[in-house]
Formats: structure tokens, C-alpha cells, sequence
């Protein structure tokens, strides 16, 4: 069973009142589905910086292959190939720390830079 919000009670005595207002205007603001979504996203950041668990590690290496795609002024697209490189990522559905997911370098391994 879930307990009710507000709770009138935590660890440190009563909950200020302003609390209760907030979380309401969250609510109103970002409606139900996405008030999920700044909870997962505010829960990652939370233990990517804080190593939450601290055995597990929050950043993993993906090899990425680059390449450059140049259309000269015939129009048939050329491709020069990069040298394969390895990327750091982050180990959560969304990017953090300036790094993107894991599981997105991984569907997205060939890197197209146009110019």
C-alpha cells in the first residue's frame, strides 16, 4: 500500500509546508507521465555522481566507427573512413555528464559527420 501524500512525518520531524505546494505545481506543470520521467532522470544523475552502487561502474567504453560523407559538385556522395575509435558512455537510459547512454552507441556505432 502506498502511503499518502503528503506524509505529515520523515526522519527529521514535520515536513515544511511548502513541500506539499511544490509537489503540487510539479504535478500541474508536468502532468503524471512525465513527472516519471524527471524522477528516472533526477534517480540516474543521483547515483552516476554519487557511485550509488559503489561496486558497480557508471561509465562504459563503446568502439564507434566515423566516417566522413562529402558530396562534391558532381552530387555523388563520397565516404573517407576514420580510423575506429572508442568513446566513453554512460550506463543509463539517459545522457549524463555529458556523455550519451550506452545503449544508444551501441545501436548507433557507425558515426556519419557530413561536411
Amino acid at each position: 500500500m502506498l502511503a499518502p501524500w503528503p506524509p505529515s512525518r520523515n526522519a527529521w520531524g514535520v515536513i515544511p509546508k511548502w513541500i506539499p505546494l511544490v509537489h503540487q505545481a510539479w504535478i500541474d506543470d508536468l502532468g503524471e507521465g512525465q513527472e516519471s520521467g524527471v524522477l528516472l532522470s533526477t534517480g540516474e544523475e543521483l547515483c552516476l555522481r554519487f557511485r550509488i552502487p559503489p561496486s558497480r561502474n557508471p561509465v562504459g567504453i563503446v568502439q564507434v566507427h566515423r566516417f566522413y560523407a562529402v558530396r562534391p559538385k558532381s552530387g555523388k556522395t563520397v565516404f573517407y573512413d576514420l580510423e575506429p575509435m572508442t568513446q566513453p558512455c554512460v550506463r543509463s537510459v539517459y545522457s549524463h555528464l555529458g556523455l550519451l547512454p550506452c545503449w544508444y552507441l551501441d545501436r548507433e556505432r557507425e558515426q556519419e559527420i557530413k561536411g
